[in-house]
């Protein structure tokens, strides 16, 4: 794990996600991180847009993320991104909702451009993606009705490593990279 932050009490916490920022700002964030050349890159992103009153940009900025993310990296570096978890509010969960579709345009049009991008979808919502409902983040999973509980992180968690194994199944990580102690 690499990044500015660290959150939470596991050996390696470093990350780069910073408390309000929106995806306009992730990159900037980003950018502390990408010259130590993660292997991976996991994005859990715009739960704070679904905040606010207009969304009018929201798919451009998430577009212009990815590629902008993919072009300092080598080509090699996969990249997943969540579909984001639910809130407990109908607004912001609308918004959720219309973000994570969008999330699936922006990721269809990226391979459909480039069919060698290593880029994927985690579904922490919904078992559509990998069988496994039992892992699904539900509004039962959040401490404040936006933010997950410790449930919550456990589920997230599950969701993140399915997808780093399937990352690692089509070839996308190095033999090394895949070691996991639990």
């Amino acid at each position: 794990m690499i990044g500015s932050q660290t959150a939470g009490n596991m050996q390696e916490n470093q990350n780069e996600g910073h408390s309000g920022a929106v995806i306009t700002q992730t990159f900037d964030n980003a950018m502390l991180s990408l010259n130590s050349n993660p292997n991976l890159i996991l994005l859990h992103i715009g739960t704070n847009n679904a905040n606010l009153p207009s969304m009018s940009t929201t798919s451009a900025d998430l577009g212009s993320l990815l590629d902008n993310l993919h072009s300092h990296v080598p080509a090699t570096t996969p990249i997943l991104i969540a579909k984001i978890i639910p809130s407990s509010t109908t607004a912001t969960n609308n918004n959720i909702n219309t973000i994570n579709s969008q999330i699936d345009d922006l990721v269809k049009s990226r391979l459909k451009a480039s069919p060698d991008m290593r880029l994927a979808v985690v579904d922490m919502q919904s078992s559509a993606l990998d069988g496994d409902s039992a892992h699904d983040v539900t509004i039962n999973d959040l401490k404040d009705g936006l933010h997950p509980n410790d449930g919550g992180y456990d589920k997230m968690a599950w969701k993140w490593y399915r997808g780093i194994v399937a990352a690692g199944k089509k070839g996308w990580l190095e033999e090394g990279e895949m070691t996991i102690n639990v």
